[in-house]
């Protein structure tokens, strides 16, 4: 560590003590706490929406989102297993109904997008989580359903298969993303910073493995049902459902 909210690290072929010698002649002039008191304001989501209407644009671009997690929370893994079960797509992938996301296999069979996205941003103790796409105007309302829809099927009726596997998409991911040196010191600063140590691979892979349907379920119950999201879209949106219908569609209705 040196300096206020930064980290000092290396990967691969690098000797630790000539390292933390270079560390102390470069850095050792910085302060290693700030002389500014700041007081840590809790954080609050609060659903809304901003539209900005421009028929003239070709495409709409629509964001959807709720309360995520922090880098600490305990769910952290099983929103990125949600993560991965919302997947993503682009018209340019083809792939149809070999797809390994159900949301994904349904707009590109059904034509609804050009292309989404399943987002997930950390900060210190709170998140965004949820979805982007751009489609056409006529398309709006039928994906901004279909997207909904994905979230009450994962709370309330996701299979195991599906969960095993995402697990095993996730885990592999973390792997790949650990492959080189440049990647490895990148995830090294990260760990330190947001969460304070270095989490092994092994750990995470663990982690991930003891996750099962019922976590997952349980945890978009909490984030994805019956709440208020925050919508922010631009373009032509003259088919973009009411605030109060989209907050309707997070609702899981059993007759």
């Amino acid at each position: 560590s040196s300096g206020i909210n930064a980290e000092y690290g290396g990967s691969g072929a690098v000797n630790h003590e000539e390292l933390v010698e270079l560390a102390k002649s470069a850095f050792s002039g910085l302060p290693s706490k700030s002389n500014v008191t700041r007081d840590r304001i809790a954080s609050q989501f609060t659903g809304s929406q901003v539209i900005i209407r421009n028929d003239d644009l070709p495409l709409a671009h629509i964001a959807l989102a709720v309360e995520g997690v922090g880098w600490t929370d305990p769910e952290f893994f099983t929103l990125q297993l949600i993560q991965i079960l919302l997947g993503s797509w682009d018209h340019t992938m083809g792939g149809m109904n070999n797809l390994s996301s159900a949301l994904s296999e349904t707009i590109a069979n059904e034509g609804l997008a050009h292309s989404y996205s399943t987002f997930m941003t950390c900060y210190h103790n709170t998140g965004i989580f949820g979805n982007y796409y751009v489609t056409t105007d006529r398309k709006v309302e039928d994906l901004t359903y279909e997207i909904l829809k994905a979230w009450q099927t994962i709370a309330h009726n996701v299979s195991e298969s599906e969960v095993e596997r995402a697990k095993t998409k996730l885990q592999a991911a973390v792997l790949m993303n650990l492959d080189g040196s440049s990647q490895i010191a990148e995830d090294i600063g990260r760990q330190l910073i947001s969460i304070g140590r270095r989490v092994p691979a092994a750990e995470i892979y663990a982690r991930i493995s003891d996750i099962n349907t019922s976590d997952v379920r349980r945890v978009a119950r909490h984030y994805l049902t019956d709440i208020s999201p925050a919508i922010a879209a631009i373009g032509p949106l003259d088919t973009l459902p009411d605030y109060n219908q989209i907050r309707g569609w997070t609702y899981w209705n059993r007759l």
